[in-house]
């Protein structure tokens, strides 16, 4: 301990000097328990994984092996199909085909990525893909206005492993492989997205040194990078892009402008207190306003948290139960559905439709 801390130590005492760590930004206070900040955020009746908004305004989600439905204006939740193995992955496209993945272990190889479709909604499903060295997460399928059908490829990370693109044409029948990433340990693809206002797609890729952000205008057949970004989520608007970091060193959102094609810091949770982490899905709100939610890996010292807000003005949603040796956190954001509400696991929020 430096001579200054002795100093401090012996003249505050030991309540002074407590009210002084807590007092410091970016310390950690840990544990902690969730703790809700907004009237509006609500503890619901379910906890779903794998949360997706379905083309015709309704949520879906995954508990273990099963698919299901949020019904009764969010209070209850449908049963629509159980499959071999645990759900990774949901999609309804804008014609309401259902492609669904599962794997019972996506950092295992040896256990098997399956992909399925449905055109009944979800009535009965057709496995249509296997993928062996790679698993579909919640972030690795989208569809565009045509209704090509694109799947990513996420973990395991090892080379030889985890680095295809896929593209379906004929309504996940049949798939092809678009683009391939450099065949690296740690490389593995992050997000897939389709721009709902120009149809191009959107990759990125981790992680570390072998970071980066693509995009094609063709439906995949050819790629330009954009930046050298790992990011893990990301929402579109009429005139930006908004993308959700996962780096430990520079936390938060940035916005991509679409006009001077430049990026700007958009939120930084570390002015806020103790708060940082990857954001693995966020969500953009008719008002404009970004829902953000923040991870907290078992070994990271900060809380996690879930934020609300535009520039200048951002409110905490809530805190989630923090240990040290525990991780904490949202895989996913859906909505606003019909009804106007949004989830997370465990949690949901009236926040209106336009």
């Amino acid at each position: 301990m430096s001579r200054l801390l002795l100093w401090l130590f012996a003249g505050l005492g030991l309540g002074g000097w407590m009210a002084y760590m807590l007092s410091q930004p970016n310390t950690p206070v840990l544990p902690v328990e969730t703790k809700i900040f907004s009237p509006e955020l609500l503890k619901s009746n379910f906890r779903l994984r794998n949360l997706t908004l379905g083309a015709r305004g309704s949520v879906y989600g995954s508990r273990g092996n099963g698919l299901y439905r949020i019904i009764e204006k969010g209070q209850n939740i449908s049963p629509i199909y159980t499959f071999p193995e645990k759900v990774t992955a949901i999609h309804e496209s804008k014609d309401g085909l259902l492609i669904i993945a599962t794997d019972d272990d996506h950092w295992d190889p040896l256990k098997p990525c399956k992909v399925y479709r449905s055109t009944d909604g979800g009535q009965s499903f057709q496995q249509t893909k296997t993928i062996e060295g790679g698993s579909v997460l919640w972030w690795s399928i989208d569809s565009d206005s045509a209704g090509r059908v694109y799947l990513a490829e996420y973990g395991p990370q090892r080379k030889g492993l985890s680095k295809t693109l896929w593209r379906s044409d004929d309504a996940g029948l049949n798939w092809n492989a678009i683009y391939t990433a450099p065949d690296k340990d740690k490389v593995h693809l992050h997000r897939i997205a389709v721009d709902p206002y120009t149809d191009d797609l959107w990759l990125t890729i981790g992680d570390g040194t072998n970071r980066a952000m693509l995009t094609s205008n063709d439906h995949g057949d050819h790629w330009q990078q954009v930046q050298r970004l790992q990011s893990t989520a990301v929402a579109f608007s009429e005139d930006a892009i908004f993308w959700g970091r996962d780096k430990k060193s520079k936390p938060g959102v940035l916005r991509y402008d679409r006009k001077n094609k430049t990026f700007s810091r958009w939120f930084n949770p570390r002015k806020q207190g103790n708060y940082s982490g990857s954001i693995y899905d966020m969500l953009l709100l008719p008002s404009g306003e970004l829902i953000v939610p923040f991870m907290k890996y078992p070994k990271q010292s900060h809380v996690a948290s879930v934020w609300r807000g535009r520039p200048g003005k951002w409110t905490r949603l809530m805190q989630l139960a923090s240990e040290e040796g525990k991780g904490a956190g949202f895989e996913t954001i859906a909505g606003p559905d019909k009804n106007g509400w949004v989830y997370m696991s465990g949690y949901q929020m009236k926040v209106g439709v336009e």
